[in-house]
């Protein structure tokens, strides 16, 4: 029988693969015929009028632009990363390409915007703090799964809550959070599905409740964490870049309870949801602990002992790194690629492990934040929501839609795309109505809590929305289990949803 760990690692592979819906999005012929037509179209048609309109040709070419990355990511006619190549393709090809020969539409920005001055302008995300962070987060997690500490710090957290079928779905749902704020959702939900796996096969509401609770708190708890999930990064990176300071520790003291707050509304409805049995049998749990057993023995040779401790060292002393940015000044960024490096250098992450690594996530992440830095540096956003009007609405409201548009979105697409979407048009929301930065350049410090609470309601909303069972990579995972039935995952994730739109439209009006 194969340890947690080999479980783990088998339904990360299926989950990574089986992430999109893939070339077609599962459309019939006819469908995609159509559909192809009105994402080709749409672009075309929004050029035609931006230029009769007297808009800036820069404008024209990246509205198109802009509308065909969101018409694949919408439809999925492609697979989401191969949008992103093509998205990056078509910015250094059609902007930065002109703009470094000195053709002269191609450096004109609208007032308040930066110049182009070549690729390198296009491309910068590349070398960007974001990109490092979660590159070496993949490692990390990588790391984890492959020397077992994961798996090894779900079985003792789990160890206490084994007492009652509440507690033990309490223990699933805790796990998972902290799992996932570290390490993506798909590794955190492989993982505890693996370890949990004698519980999960039961086909008894235990089981149905052990699902839901794994596949709520790999979800949430990504939150509150700026590692935690793509959306969660891209937001932080965005708002570096407008001066806002935010540092890893503001985000994790403001998502943390945030997270809590959503993943105790998930607990309370999944107690609600399903009648947990009255009379607890210990013998369920056995198997857990015989698994415990198991894998304590099978990591214990010498080499594996010093893998797992050298591990566990670079991963406490990475995360004390990030929350202590601000006192020691070291991007985390840089923090990230140094303890990947340690991994790679001493072995146990070898050549193999990084060729298994989610290219395809940071491929997306990259094409998100060029399109969102272009969107921002021609003052493409800012123009766009100045003629909707949407910075006229009340703070709360706002917020609350922000969240709201991300959260659906998200249900149908790739989180990612959407936060690479809706992130600068939200932070240009807040822009048409904030005061101009002070005299040193900064933001006042309103101004920057605005800023931010707006990228999080995005970002939140991106990251949590989970009311389909292939809403994200974990539920998925989890309704591929077959203890979990999809109207779980509806209930469950509009309850969530609601909460966190609650939350945000809450702290908005708050005084």
């Amino acid at each position: 029988m194969p340890s947690p760990s080999a479980r783990a690692a088998q339904l990360t592979q299926s989950a990574e693969a089986g992430e999109s819906r893939g070339p077609g999005g599962g459309f019939s012929p006819r469908a995609r015929l159509v559909l192809w037509t009105i994402v080709l179209t749409l672009p075309v048609v929004a050029f035609v009028l931006m230029h009769l309109g007297g808009q800036l040709p820069l404008h024209s070419v990246l509205l198109a632009i802009a509308l065909l990355a969101a018409g694949l990511w919408t439809t999925e006619l492609i697979d989401p990363a191969a949008t992103g190549v093509l998205v990056i393709a078509l910015l250094a090809t059609c902007i930065g390409l002109p703009a470094g020969l000195g053709a002269p539409w191609a450096s004109v920005v609208a007032p308040g915007g930066k110049p182009i001055s070549g690729v390198g302008t296009v491309l910068a995300s590349l070398s960007s703090d974001v990109m490092l962070l979660m590159w070496g987060s993949l490692v990390l997690g990588r790391a984890s799964l492959v020397t077992a500490l994961s798996e090894r710090i779900a079985l003792v957290i789990l160890k206490p809550f084994a007492s009652s079928p509440t507690m033990l779905a309490a223990g699933l749902l805790i796990s998972s959070a902290l799992l996932s704020m570290w390490m993506t959702n798909t590794a955190s939900a492989a993982i505890v599905l693996a370890v949990a796996a004698p519980i999960v096969t039961r086909r008894d509401p235990l089981a149905r409740a052990a699902v839901l609770a794994i596949a709520s708190g790999c979800n949430l708890g990504a939150v509150a964490s700026p590692v935690g999930t793509p959306p969660t990064a891209m937001a932080t990176q965005q708002l570096r870049e407008l001066g806002t300071g935010v540092t890893f520790t503001q985000w994790l003291l403001f998502g943390l309870p945030f997270a809590c707050a959503l993943l105790i509304g998930a607990f309370i409805t999944i107690k609600l949801l399903i009648p947990m049995p009255r009379r607890w049998d210990e013998s369920i749990t056995n198997p857990l602990i015989n698994e415990h057993t198991h894998s304590t023995h099978h990591a214990g040779s010498h080499t594996n002992k010093h893998a797992i401790t050298l591990t566990a060292i670079v991963f406490i002393a990475c995360v004390l790194l990030w929350i202590l940015g601000s006192s020691h000044g070291i991007p985390p960024g840089v923090v990230a690629l140094s303890a990947a490096s340690v991994l790679i250098v001493t072995g146990i992450v070898s050549i193999s492990d990084l060729r298994s690594l989610q290219w395809d996530v940071l491929l997306l992440i990259f094409a998100g934040l060029c399109l969102g830095e272009m969107l921002d540096r021609t003052g493409l956003a800012r123009l766009a929501v100045q003629a909707s009007s949407l910075h006229t609405l009340s703070p709360a409201i706002m917020v609350g839609s922000l969240a709201l548009i991300a959260m659906v979105l998200s249900a149908f697409m790739s989180n990612t795309a959407v936060a690479a979407l809706l992130l600068p048009a939200a932070l240009s929301i807040i822009l048409a109505a904030a005061p101009r930065p002070t005299d040193t350049g900064l933001f006042s410090s309103e101004t920057s809590a605005a800023l931010f609470r707006s990228a999080f309601a995005v970002a939140m909303g991106a990251a949590s929305a989970m009311p389909l069972a292939v809403s994200t990579p974990a539920n998925a995972l989890c309704f591929s289990s077959g203890a979990a039935r999809s109207r779980d995952f509806l209930i469950l994730g509009t309850v969530v949803g609601l909460i966190g739109i609650g939350l945000c439209v809450a702290l908005e009006l708050i005084p």
